[in-house]
């Protein structure tokens, strides 16, 4: 009935989309919007529905948009196209670049100083919005992540376990390969799993042409349950593609693939991944502006449900999604030991060294609790240390925790040591397929590397 009861109206409003949107942020709804902005392919192949993300973002900016402008109109009692101009439009673009992308506090802040700033331009008129245009040039040329982004005296420091107490930086191999193995274990794992005679994954005369160019060629082959199979081949021969097809990036041109005897032919990524698929990527494909641990808990997002108004009013549901999300995600990091975690949980994806890049996308596929999983080049651009690392873990991964494993590789050094198979490729058409040794000396697969046949016997 006043404009004081108004105030406080609109002060209540503020508060609770506030509130809202910092729990929803801190949600797996949030994580997965983050996924979406900094890579929605990779969003999609860790099992974050990206279109159902889309419109529930549409869907709450709209809510709260509409919100606000049921207020507007029943405290002027009218409203006109006029009222909402390109000024206003600027405004509020200015609001969100002022305060950094994403960042509810800087945004906040920026409203504020744009809410303000007007009353000391008032007599400037015209001006105010030449104002507003210095502002974001000299904003986006000097701080581009806004007035609050990065800034971190909110978090609690801590201490890096690559410096010494002086500060100094020790050295990588001091603090990594000090420790032996990186899953900690009072003694060497033991292996449990071996190759069972269950098919897990059929491949059933799949063909994938593109405009005419066949990238794979009526390709079929069996991949049974707790066996690792890698896929060999040389640049261009259609190891990635079968990758995409079975992780549903691309549907097949004809031909089925099959995973637990169910047809997946065609299936969504993040369908795929629900299904008990997950994949890393030959380039690497991380959400670079998010923490690792947030990557990780991205992994999580097929295996959890809670709804908007579960994570808005803080229901059990979600309450007890996050924790699992939590624990889960930090048993995994803690498989690579100190490389992924202490301080490096907090830590951007866009600092680790290249190495650590790829552990963290591996994580991410097994924070999904995938059956299978595709590792595309999984120890490319790895020295002979981080090599003989991986290979290792990959081992570990089938013979202590059960995983099949589909692998890309390059190194054949690697293929030998994790292959129960081995099947060779070139130009999509399958030319080998048996033990490393049989492969390897396969006439076909000769030519194929070094363009020239055998000229001695393997």
């Amino acid at each position: 009935m006043s404009p004081v009861a108004y105030a406080y109206l609109i002060w209540l409003a503020a508060v609770v989309v506030t509130i809202g949107s910092f729990r929803i942020k801190l949600s797996r709804i949030g994580r997965g919007w983050e996924a979406i902005r900094e890579d929605e392919l990779a969003a999609e192949a860790m099992g974050v529905n990206t279109t159902g993300m889309k419109l529930m973002a549409f869907a709450g900016g709209a809510l709260v948009a509409g919100a606000a402008g049921a207020l507007f109109a029943s405290f002027q009692d009218s409203v006109f196209p006029n009222n909402f101009g390109f000024s206003q439009l600027v405004i509020v673009y200015c609001m969100v670049i002022l305060g950094g992308l994403g960042n509810i506090t800087g945004v906040i802040a920026g409203a504020v100083i744009l809410s303000i700033l007007p009353e000391f331009l008032r007599e400037y008129g015209a001006y105010r919005m030449m104002t507003y245009g210095l502002i974001l040039i000299v904003l986006m040329a000097l701080r581009p992540q806004g007035i609050m982004g990065d800034i971190g005296f909110f978090l609690k420091k801590q201490k890096r376990p690559d410096k010494d107490d002086t500060g100094k930086l020790r050295a990588s191999t001091d603090l990594y390969y000090e420790t032996g193995e990186a899953i900690p274990a009072g003694e060497a794992p033991q292996s449990r799993h071996r190759k069972s005679e269950r098919v897990m994954l059929q491949v059933d005369q799949i063909i994938q042409d593109f405009g005419g160019i066949k990238a794979i060629n009526n390709l079929s082959f069996k991949l049974h349950e707790k066996e690792i199979l890698s896929i060999i081949g040389p640049n261009g021969a259609g190891k990635t593609t079968l990758f995409n097809l079975i992780s549903g990036i691309y549907p097949p041109t004809s031909g089925v693939i099959r995973f637990e005897g169910a047809d997946i032919t065609g299936l969504k990524p993040h369908k795929v991944v629900k299904a008990g698929i997950a994949r890393t990527f030959q380039n690497l494909r991380l959400f670079n502006h998010m923490s690792v641990l947030d990557n990780a808990r991205v992994g999580r997002f097929c295996r959890t449900g809670a709804g908007p108004l579960s994570v808005v009013l803080h229901l059990p549901r979600h309450k007890l999604e996050e924790r699992l999300t939590d624990r889960r995600t930090r048993e995994i990091l803690g498989l690579f030991g100190a490389r992924l975690t202490g301080y490096r949980l907090d830590q951007q994806a866009m600092f680790l060294s290249y190495a650590n890049r790829r552990r963290l996308e591996l994580a991410r596929a097994l924070a999904t609790e995938a059956k299978l999983l595709l590792l595309d080049e999984p120890s490319a651009g790895m020295n002979p240390q981080e090599t003989n690392e991986i290979t290792g873990f990959i081992k570990i991964l089938r013979d202590v925790f059960g995983y099949t494993i589909l692998v890309i590789e390059h190194k054949l050094n690697v293929v030998r040591t994790i292959s129960d198979r081995v099947i060779a490729l070139d130009y999509g058409v399958k030319i080998a397929e048996g033990s490393y040794e049989e492969v390897a000396c396969n006439e076909q697969v000769i030519e194929a590397y070094l363009g020239r046949k055998r000229q001695r016997t393997c």
